[in-house]
């Protein structure tokens, strides 16, 4: 794992969770392949993303609440990944963390 990804994945945390909610833990979302091709930088990643959280939740969390992070396997396919994004907005997770960077394009 590489620092720049620990501190990218803890900026993301502070940007998005920055905001008071009602809930007494603040959901982050976390989708990222876990499986398959891109698995090593989907695992990195998301240890990256857990490492923030911890951090974060060690030093009093945010505005006095808790982080939590909801992981999701998206396999590096595009159409997991959207349903996963669908499925976080619907749950009203207070952000998303992603690594796009790996997700093929759908088929036409």
């Amino acid at each position: 794992m590489r620092l720049r990804d620990l501190f990218l994945s803890m900026m993301l945390l502070f940007v998005f969770a920055s905001v008071g909610f009602a809930a007494a833990t603040i959901n982050i979302g976390f989708f990222a392949p876990l499986t398959g091709f891109a698995a090593a930088d989907g695992t990195s990643a998301k240890r990256g993303a857990m490492l923030a959280v911890e951090k974060i939740n060690k030093s009093g969390g945010i505005n006095g609440k808790q982080v939590k992070l909801i992981v999701y396997n998206d396999m590096a396919k595009s159409s997991e990944a959207v349903t996963i994004a669908r499925e976080l907005m619907s749950d009203n997770a207070a952000g998303v963390v992603s690594n796009p960077s790996v997700i093929t394009p759908p088929n036409r």
